[in-house]
């Protein structure tokens, strides 16, 4: 049986792998982020599909085939949450915007399938207008 792992490195690459407790790459992906990311976290929900909440300054950027999306921080540290599915393709990625420092301090779906995260911002922080890509 096969099952769908993450595992996050500093280049935050990320890896699909393991059948049967052994370790098999099933595809690999990576975020580009020109200056630093942090505060990374990550869940998996009865699909399979990967919750990612993370932090960045300045700009990441995400692709998709050959189709490419840059986000931009407004201020400080923003939020970005990204949902790759077992085949390692990226659904669909929202940032949440603020005008200090805003940091996840974790993620989970619960068995309705809601994405629950909990953080820290600072100032004023904007989470109704989420910028949606691959929808």
């Amino acid at each position: 049986m096969k099952t769908l792992t993450t595992i996050f490195f500093s280049a935050f690459y990320f890896f699909g792998f393991c059948q049967n407790s052994k370790l098999i790459s099933e595809w690999v992906n990576s975020i580009e982020n020109s200056n630093y990311y942090q505060y990374s976290f990550q869940t998996i929900d009865s699909m399979g599909n990967i919750y990612i909440a993370t932090s960045f300054l300045d700009s990441i950027t995400i692709s998709k085939g050959s189709f490419f999306e840059k986000f931009t921080s407004i201020y400080e540290n923003d939020i970005l949450i990204i949902k790759i599915n077992r085949e390692g393709e990226y659904e669909w990625v929202k940032q949440v915007e603020g005008r200090g420092d805003d940091y996840p301090t974790t993620i989970k779906v619960d068995s309705n399938g809601d994405i629950l995260i909990a953080g820290i911002f600072n100032n004023i922080s904007d989470f109704d207008p989420m910028k949606i890509l691959f929808s």
